[in-house]
Formats: structure tokens, sequence, C-alpha cells
């Protein structure tokens, strides 16, 4: 089966979907806005972890 004659297909899709990122990470907008969701996640998921650690068992 060749994924490149199925545009319909999962893996075609997945195919056009990471070419779109690329596109979008080529651009210097594209990398800040990958760095600025990455550390806004991390300090989300940082400030969960202190607030589990508060809870009482």
């Amino acid at each position: 089966m060749s994924n490149a004659r199925v545009p319909n297909s999962f893996a075609g899709a997945l195919r056009r979907r990471f070419s779109g990122a690329g596109a979008a990470l080529a651009t210097t907008d594209g990398r800040w806005a990958l760095v600025s969701t990455s550390l806004t996640a991390l300090v989300a998921g940082a400030l969960a972890w202190m607030a589990v650690g508060m809870m009482p068992v």
C-alpha cells in the first residue's frame, strides 16, 4: 500500500499535518510560539505538581 497515492488515508492526512507544522516552525514566529507554549506548560505543570504535594492525604 503506497501512502503517496491515497490522499484520504490516515498516513496522508498525517503527512499533510506534519508538513504544515514544519512550515510553521520554519518561521521565527512559529519557533517562538513553540518555545513560549512549552515554557507555559512547564510552569503550569510545576505549579500543579506543587499543589498536589500540598493536598492532605
